[in-house]
Parts: structure tokens; C-alpha cells; sequence
């Protein structure tokens, strides 16, 4: 999973949760608008972390800086 890339652990249970907690609409997958609802929820040091950390595990999976 790529949360296991930044160093966090979440099992699939808790990872379901997740997804049901995200999931505005019940229809069991997340949709783009989840997504930016979550990140506009946070404030923007959170925002900016989760960011890097998403540019991280873009380069380490395809092997390209930034």
C-alpha cells in the first residue's frame, strides 16, 4: 500500500473505514471530488506535507526528481 511508503501502517479493515468515512455519495468507490473534499479539509501545512509526500511516492516509483 502507499501509506507504507511514508512510514504509516493501516490494516485493510482500517483502511476500509477510511474509504467508507471518504465516500460521500455510498456508492462504495472515491471519486475525484472525495479526494479534494479531504484535502481542502486540511489546513495548509497538512496540505503541503501530504503533497511532498505524494511527489515522493511518485519518485520513487518512477524514478524521477523534482
Amino acid at each position: 500500500m502507499c501509506i507504507e511508503r511514508i512510514g504509516e501502517e493501516l490494516s485493510s479493515e482500517e483502511a476500509e473505514i477510511v474509504a467508507e468515512l471518504m465516500d460521500s455519495d455510498g456508492d462504495g468507490l472515491l471519486s475525484l471530488e472525495d479526494l479534494v473534499r479531504v484535502v481542502e479539509s486540511a489546513n495548509d501545512e497538512e496540505k503541503a506535507n501530504e503533497l511532498k509526500m505524494a511527489f515522493r511516492m511518485y519518485e520513487d516509483v518512477e524514478g524521477c526528481g523534482y
